[in-house]
């Protein structure tokens, strides 16, 4: 069963993205851990400190974001996680950290309510993502979730 990781203060501004960027970079790159990052914050942070925000434009048309998934979700789809997944998202100088992925976030959900400061959100408190990445998670050794304010219920149970 993989393990979550989640960075969470209330505040805004103290480093939870910055030090969970680093941290799951640490964990793939120095300890060959396989860490999936999922970026809900409409911010995009953690997703654009993975790449330039050229590459999440090319990223974003050929693969998806969390906006596709949310999407698939509220048009009664089945989320497909593995589809959206980043593969070895972060690239230092030309060579990409194997086993760091990223499911990133989409400025275009600024306003939505993906229920990361919520016990219930619209999207189910992220248990349909949750249920749905297990079977990616299982390879995995380490679940990273960053979000601005508060964690996603799928979290909290595991804290």
């Amino acid at each position: 069963m993989p393990k979550v990781i989640s960075f969470i203060n209330y505040k805004g501004g103290v480093g939870k993205t910055t030090t969970a960027y680093h941290v799951s970079s640490s964990l793939a790159q120095h300890y060959r851990q396989s860490v999936l990052m999922i970026d809900i914050d409409p911010q995009t942070n953690l997703t654009f400190l993975c790449g330039s925000i050229k590459q999440w434009e090319r990223r974003k048309t050929n693969i998806g974001t969390i906006k596709n998934l949310y999407d698939r979700f509220t048009g009664g789809q089945t989320l497909d996680v593995r589809r959206f997944i980043w593969n070895d998202a972060v690239v230092i100088g030309h060579y990409p950290i194997s086993g760091l992925d990223l499911i990133p976030c989409d400025i275009d959900l600024l306003g939505e309510d993906l229920g990361g400061g919520q016990i219930v959100g619209t999207f189910p408190t992220m248990e349909a993502l949750r249920r749905d990445s297990q079977r990616y998670l299982r390879e995995r050794s380490f679940l990273r979730v960053p979000n601005k304010k508060g964690c996603p219920g799928f979290v909290r149970g595991r804290l």
